[in-house]
């Protein structure tokens, strides 16, 4: 059902400070969300630093200097069950 009585002016006109806090409110975070995309753009990283986060040291592991592991130490077998 819908309203018997609508008048779309007067509703407008009450509704004035809500609708006015809606875009403030969606103005403010256009801005903000301006600000954030130059703020990273001015911020970011040449290509070259894409490899590795910056600050941590990175190794090289190849396979020439991994060692298969090996079981040394000649453990007993387990006693059987009685």
């Amino acid at each position: 059902m819908s309203a018997p009585d609508t008048n779309v002016e007067k509703q407008e006109r009450q509704h004035k400070p809500s609708l006015l806090g809606i875009r403030g409110v969606l103005v403010i975070v256009a801005l903000l969300t301006i600000g954030l995309v130059f703020y990273l753009a001015i911020n970011s990283s040449g290509p070259d630093d894409r490899d590795g986060v910056s600050g941590v040291p990175t190794t090289d592991v190849t396979t020439e200097t991994m060692q298969p592991a090996t079981n040394d130490s000649q453990t007993p077998a387990a006693p059987a069950g009685n």
